[in-house]
């Protein structure tokens, strides 16, 4: 539902910068909930390639991390983990990787798409 604005009026001694921003303010924000916006945060295809001893504490890791894990598949001796999982949970992963591997895993990611930010939809 748009909405128009037709009338504005201003008087010189009462209307001040402030309670324009004000106004403005409250007028997107009662738009947003009109509108019911959702929040889309980005998703990474995330591939990692582990010794098979050690998925016990990646997948807890993963799914700390609000991972959805696709499929786990033999790959020579290691084990390959596909899942997707949100751009902002994989801040410090590079580093927790090596620990949670013993320092013989990898991975590589790529933006797959956006999911919905819970808890964040207007209403």
């Amino acid at each position: 539902m748009a909405g128009d604005l037709i009338d504005f009026e201003t008087h010189p001694q009462k209307t001040t910068e402030a309670a324009v921003l004000g106004a403005v303010f409250a007028a997107m924000d009662q738009a947003i909930k009109t509108a019911r916006t959702v929040i889309l945060q980005p998703v990474m295809h995330l591939e990692i390639l582990a010794p098979e001893d050690t998925l016990g504490d990646l997948s807890n890791n993963l799914q700390s991390r609000k991972a959805v894990i696709h499929s786990v598949s033999d790959v020579s001796e290691r084990k390959r983990v596909t899942c997707e999982v949100p751009l902002a949970e994989m801040f410090g992963f590079s580093k927790a990787l090596p620990k949670l591997t013993g320092g013989r895993g990898s991975f590589s990611m790529e933006p797959c798409g956006y999911r919905e930010l819970e808890g964040n939809s207007g209403s």
